[in-house]
């Protein structure tokens, strides 16, 4: 009897949730994409490959190698670094608060402070810079201030 993979029905479930969202969302056609569009081709990946791996895999992984003790507090500091830069955001405005979410990160991954500031400017000015001329609307925060 083969044994049920957890983390690959996770990732099947959680793909179909997002499937539904972007459905929601509307999907538009191929050369006028909807909101939902790359969502749900996204999901359609992850549904896919969970699949896959569902019928194909010979081992299903073990609960304890797939969410280890030890990354377990790193995998919190993502998350809440990740729900504060969303909250703060509209305060802080783009640039700043993708600076701290990237400098953070870097720096969490054993990148030095220095050299963690470094890329954090150039990751944050060259993502700034790509999306105001994909004409999208960044919150400005402090900048806006400052004018």
């Amino acid at each position: 009897m083969k044994k049920f993979d957890i983390v690959n029905i996770f990732l099947f479930l959680f793909a179909i949730f997002f499937a539904i969202g972007a459905y929601r969302l509307g999907l538009g056609s191929f050369h006028r994409p909807g909101p939902g569009f790359i969502i749900f081709l996204a999901s359609m990946v992850l549904l896919i490959s969970s699949v896959y791996r569902l019928l194909f895999s010979r081992d299903a992984i073990p609960l304890r190698l797939a969410f280890p003790r030890k990354g377990l507090k790193r995998v919190f500091l993502i998350i809440i670094s990740l729900l504060l830069y969303a909250k703060f955001m509209p305060v802080g405005g783009y640039l700043l608060s993708t600076f701290i979410l990237t400098w953070f990160l870097l720096f969490l991954n054993g990148i030095k402070i220095h050299r963690a500031a470094i890329l954090s400017v150039m990751i944050s000015l060259i993502s700034w810079y790509t999306f105001v001329k994909l004409g999208c609307e960044l919150p400005e925060g402090l900048i806006d201030f400052l004018r």
